[in-house]
């Protein structure tokens, strides 16, 4: 009978609790990227508004900071003059960087999106997302986002895909490849998802803007070209996947033998003390 009585407790729990999770809101914090960074102008890093100025450099270890997200750089700095890396926080239509033809895609969703960018043949950007909640170790999420690819490729790259990756506490859960564009118009942006189970509470989960390939080179650097093709990033989600209906059937199914077979116990019990 206890059996029986633990295994109702847990199964009411689980259908209790179980909306509820699935309604949880996404537990992504700032997820279209629509909270501005400290920094003025159409850039997480720049002079003002009306500067069409890249972020800093990532060298050393050095990382920059969007309400709810932080970015960072892995790999070597090969490159003088601009940044080997920078995320690029933008919006079309500003009017202020119109020298750069990324601003011709227009944010998936809201105002804002933001360019992973890496110039560097060993070196990859990465986005990592805080959360608004603690993950429950076992349970199933599913991570999901939208990408596009930069519409100025490098001439002459020869490259016509290019890769990213999500890890999870440094572990790949996910290879994705956008095409090139065609000519210089807007790219399209496709949505990847990728589903995990918790393994800790608060693991860190990292976007990155491409693969490292056997040579330790990225995978979206061109050596012919001297240039990466970038991703566009925007509209990320994490949420909670609840249980199939087969699981919670199976739950009840077993129930309902456990309840069957109790019954039958205390049934055979009495009939033996009535004839006693």
């Amino acid at each position: 009978m206890k059996l029986a009585r633990l295994l109702i407790l847990f199964l009411v729990a689980g259908a209790v609790s179980a909306p509820v999770s699935v309604l949880a809101q996404n537990l992504i914090v700032n997820p279209g990227f629509e909270t501005a960074p400290a920094a003025g102008g159409d850039h997480l890093q720049g002079s003002g508004t009306g500067t069409a100025y890249y972020a800093n450099s990532f060298a050393g270890g050095a990382t920059q900071v969007i309400q709810g997200w932080t970015f960072g750089y892995d790999g070597t700095v090969a490159k003088t003059g601009n940044s080997a890396a920078q995320v690029e926080w933008f919006k079309t239509g500003t009017g202020v960087s119109t020298a750069y033809t990324w601003d011709a895609t227009p944010p998936h969703g809201g105002t804002y999106a933001v360019e992973l960018n890496t110039d560097a043949p060993k070196g990859r950007m990465y986005a990592e997302p805080s959360l608004t909640a603690p993950l429950i170790i076992g349970d199933t999420y599913k991570l999901s986002f939208f990408v596009s690819p930069e519409n100025n490729w490098p001439t002459g790259s020869g490259i016509t895909t290019i890769q990213g990756q999500v890890t999870i506490n440094g572990g790949s859960i996910l290879t994705y490849s956008l095409s090139a564009p065609s000519g210089s118009g807007t790219s399209t942006w496709t949505q990847e998802t990728v589903s995990f189970v918790a393994t800790g509470t608060n693991p860190t989960i990292q976007l990155w803007d491409g693969v490292y390939l056997a040579s330790g080179s990225s995978s979206n650097y061109s050596t012919s070209a001297g240039g990466a093709n970038d991703i566009n990033l925007d509209d990320v989600s994490l949420t909670f996947v609840s249980p199939e209906p087969a699981t919670w059937g199976a739950g009840f199914l077993l129930l309902g033998t456990v309840a069957w077979a109790e019954r039958k116990r205390m049934g055979a019990l009495v009939s033996c003390l009535l004839f006693v």
